[in-house]
């Protein structure tokens, strides 16, 4: 029997998590994040975020910048996928983050679109059929776990909904990678973010300010030598 392919999309939900910056004298920066209305679930609203631009975001706050990390987890709300979260435990509040691991993960993202064949090794084998409960257990990759669920409507197709930034951004490198979208580096040193290759046209830079930068930056360089 021939097995129609189903689509999958993604719906970015946020859940409304309020984050302030404090600074830690063992662990450095930490965000603290409070639910904005700790109410019952009915009035929990919740608005759709549009994960790429979030990425894109992420990957553009400077290294130390820790003000520009918390208020990049005010736009994304939820950051952990804990059980406890994604259920709604009130008890789970307040939420703790350390700048340094959201440094150490976006790191992570950009390393799986730059070397596609390692992340796709590490992080999305094809699995063998487990024939014990053991083997289910071993391949168990949360990066690489979402909840799936169909809409049969006059398409139909596959639907995960995920409430919490960092499996988000998880996703849209999944869904990059799996969609063949190649990435390359932005030249500007103090830039160097990932940006897809979408013709075949050379690109050096991410966004046109960035070439526009680092030409001024050769330009005033060489007047000063000029000068000397």
């Amino acid at each position: 029997m021939a097995q129609n392919i189903i689509p999958i999309r993604f719906r970015f939900m946020k859940f409304p998590v309020t984050w302030e910056l404090s600074v830690s004298t063992k662990a450095g920066p930490v965000a603290c994040g409070r639910l904005q209305n700790q109410r019952s679930p009915e009035q929990v609203r919740l608005r759709e975020l549009d994960g790429w631009q979030c990425r894109d975001a992420l990957f553009s706050i400077p290294d130390n910048d820790a003000p520009g990390f918390t208020q990049f987890l005010n736009e994304v709300g939820l950051w952990s996928p804990d059980p406890e979260s994604a259920s709604l435990d009130w008890s789970s509040f307040p939420l703790y983050v350390h700048l340094d691991d959201l440094l150490r993960f976006r790191q992570d993202l950009k390393d799986a679109l730059l070397n596609r064949k390692h992340f796709a090794a590490s992080v999305t084998p094809v699995l063998r059929k487990p024939n014990t409960l053991l083997d289910l257990i071993a391949q168990s990759n949360p990066a690489n776990e979402f909840p799936l669920r169909f809409e049969l409507a006059k398409v139909a197709a596959g639907v995960v909904t995920v409430t919490n930034g960092r499996s988000m951004l998880i996703a849209t490198v999944l869904s990059d990678i799996a969609r063949g979208i190649r990435f390359k580096t932005c030249k500007r040193k103090d830039c160097q973010k990932p940006f897809p290759l979408e013709s075949e046209h050379k690109r050096d830079y991410c966004e046109q300010y960035c070439g526009h930068l680092d030409s001024v930056r050769r330009k005033r360089a060489q007047n000063r030598k000029r000068k000397k």
